[in-house]
């Protein structure tokens, strides 16, 4: 199509590649700005290569990035001067065909070979959001003579991409792509020549909606399937009226759902097609609205929030922390999530949410989530009152994000509930026991799903070995954990420790009702090898004053013994209700860690640490509550 690459310095092509021909001589350079100015891209080729110990290019540009052979290792640089990125990987390539790829996403860039990831970088590709001005040279490095870094060997099924193709490990094709792949920006099969081998994608089809929580005024959810291709975007049409974007859509491999809020009582219609013309059928479906719901504050006193991490008042629940959750009982057959967003900002702060135990759902925060009822409950008429389950399951966590200011773009603002025409709440069983823990990134599950991915989709408190102390220690947690702090260290506006211990956010005092049971600080790991005794003394004169319970300071997680904390037991106002906890050996990184070996991974945190966290935790909570060995296994994942 029409990103054909240019060819010259006497190109060649053999018989003999990985799929038909290949590139064996010469150079290609593709048109300029054929990669999108923003949301990343990929690139990928197969290659063979003839040996040789210097650097040699698959493919790159000036001021862009490159891909190819350096000491006989695959490598990548990318970005401009001080803010280039260089990947390396430490797998042997040995002889015949293999399979590189390099991701730049928004949130890092990946280097994979043969499927696997080969390495990884945090920093971002500095061009993105850029114009790119120049051609990037195939077998070559574009610097305007193509003298430069020529490939020994033969490369093959060079593709481009819009966005992040490859999140994890991958199977690579096992043939060549037919050229109507979604997101494909130019393909290059170079069986003789240099066309791009793009075809006209497949126009998807959609089948006629669902429709689904149609009480007036609260949620509607939309959802259906589709076939033949993925519509690149969703729009709908109420009742015969303007057309409307399906504002945080989720299009999955086949189907689709959105949520709007559903209209005055009576008979309506609703007709959904993709965004761009691009799908077959803009099916209709009729459904008819029931009068609206009965609302709930949030300030109801049914509902049970975790302890010490939320503001409720009587118009919206305040949270800062993922790890923040509440639950309550409610009646009827339908139950809305209602959110004020009008101060959040992507990357959406991400939610779990569930009913009578069923399964986790997740949730972008948006105005309004209706939540299914299982349907073994819902038209049980033994099953009156239904359970309702919600985490905070990430927020944004970028080195700059203000996670302080209230509101911040990242915080929770829940508004309430809205149920059906005659429905109430009534107020959950309770945890004999209240812990609170502060701590950094580490305490609230920060890349506990992975790294290759875009916060806060990897980032996950629930799998985090602080919130997973509720069901091994039978409490309510209140979890507060910031990345980036400790007790010296602020971050994304964060005050350190000891002046952020007594508030949720800025300006908003933490309550210490009802009085905890136990409080666990993790922090030091942000501090490095700065003494810290003398802020962790301030912090704890602080909560000792503030709660009547024991004060147990962890050793940070990925280090080894800190004296500080431990000479700060000593020198504080009540040395008998604090206490140092050894971690030594608790975090196996062998068992799953980031890059950077500093963030375990969920089964590490929860199968693991967590496990030996509780243990060494439980001794101080002898004769607390109402028995610490009775855990209720309320969260599941």
């Amino acid at each position: 199509m029409a990103n054909n690459l240019s060819l010259n310095q006497s190109p060649t092509f053999g018989v003999g590649g990985k799929f038909n021909g290949s590139f064996t001589g010469g150079v290609g350079t593709t048109p300029i700005n054929m990669l999108p100015a923003t949301g990343g891209f990929t690139v990928e080729a197969w290659f063979n290569f003839a040996g040789g110990g210097g650097t040699y290019l698959i493919f790159g540009s000036v001021d862009t990035f490159w891909v190819g052979m350096s000491s006989g290792s695959l490598a990548a640089h990318f970005g401009l001067g001080t803010n280039e990125g260089v990947l390396t990987s430490s797998i042997a390539v040995t002889g015949g065909w293999h399979h590189a790829a390099l991701v730049c996403a928004t949130a890092g860039t990946t280097l994979f070979l043969d499927g696997a990831v080969a390495a990884t970088s945090p920093q971002t590709f500095s061009g993105q959001g850029a114009t790119f001005a120049n051609p990037i040279g195939v077998r070559a490095f574009n610097n305007f003579t193509f003298s430069a870094y020529q490939w020994l060997g033969a490369i093959d099924e060079v593709a481009f991409w819009s966005g992040s193709r490859y999140t994890a490990a991958f199977t690579p094709a096992a043939g060549a792509y037919a050229g109507s792949e979604t997101g494909l920006l130019a393909l290059y099969h170079l069986d003789g020549d240099g066309l791009d081998a793009r075809t006209a994608a497949s126009v998807p089809s959609l089948a006629t909606p669902s429709v689904s929580g149609t009480v007036a005024g609260g949620s509607m959810t939309v959802s259906g399937t589709y076939s033949a291709g993925t519509p690149s975007g969703l729009t709908y049409v109420l009742d015969g009226g303007a057309v409307v974007a399906a504002t945080g859509a989720t299009i999955g491999s086949g189907s689709y759902s959105f949520a709007i809020t559903a209209p005055a009582s009576g008979s309506h219609t609703i007709s959904v097609t993709g965004t761009g013309g691009n799908t077959a059928s803009s099916p209709t479906a009729s459904f008819t609205t029931s009068a609206s719901g009965v609302a709930i504050a949030p300030g109801n006193p049914a509902i049970l929030y975790s302890p010490y991490n939320w503001q409720v008042l009587a118009g919206v629940a305040t949270a800062w922390n993922p790890g923040a959750y509440f639950r309550v009982l409610f009646s009827g057959s339908s139950c809305t999530l209602n959110f004020d967003v009008s101060a959040n900002a992507p990357p959406l702060s991400q939610l779990w949410w569930r009913v009578d135990n069923g399964p986790w759902t997740p949730a972008a925060v948006a105005a309004a989530i209706a939540c299914a009822i299982p349907a073994l409950t819902i038209g049980n008429a033994d099953v009156p009152f239904h359970r309702l389950d919600v985490v905070v399951k990430s927020m944004d966590s970028g080195p700059t994000t203000n996670r302080w200011a209230a509101p911040a773009p990242g915080t929770i603002r829940f508004t309430g509930l809205t149920l059906g025409a005659g429905a109430g709440v009534q107020t959950p069983g309770r945890a004999a026991l209240n812990i609170i823990v502060y701590g950094d990134s580490i305490t609230e599950g920060i890349r506990t799903l992975g790294e290759s991915g875009a916060t806060p989709d990897v980032n996950d408190a629930m799998f985090g070995w602080a919130f997973k102390l509720g069901e091994l220690l039978g409490a309510e947690i209140g979890l507060v954990g910031f990345g980036g702090t400790g007790y010296v260290t602020s971050l994304g506006q964060v005050p350190p420790f000891p002046l952020s211990y007594g508030l949720i956010a800025q300006g908003v005092v933490r309550s210490f009702t009802p009085a905890p049971d136990l409080v666990v600080v993790n922090h030091g790991t942000n501090d490095g090898s700065n003494n810290v005794q003398a802020a962790a003394v301030q912090a704890l004169n602080g909560l000792l004053a503030a709660v009547p319970c024991k004060v147990v300071l962890l050793n940070p997680l990925p280090t080894s013994d800190n004296a500080y904390l431990q000479a700060a037991i000593g020198a504080c106002s009540a040395p008998a209700r604090a206490a140092f906890v050894s971690t030594a050996g608790f975090f196996q990184k062998s068992l799953g860690a980031d890059g950077f070996q500093l963030h375990p991974s969920g089964p590490n945190a929860t199968g693991v640490i967590g496990p030996k966290v509780a243990a060494a935790l439980r001794p101080f909570l002898a004769g607390a509550g109402a028995g610490a060995s009775a855990a209720v296994a309320r969260w599941t994942h």
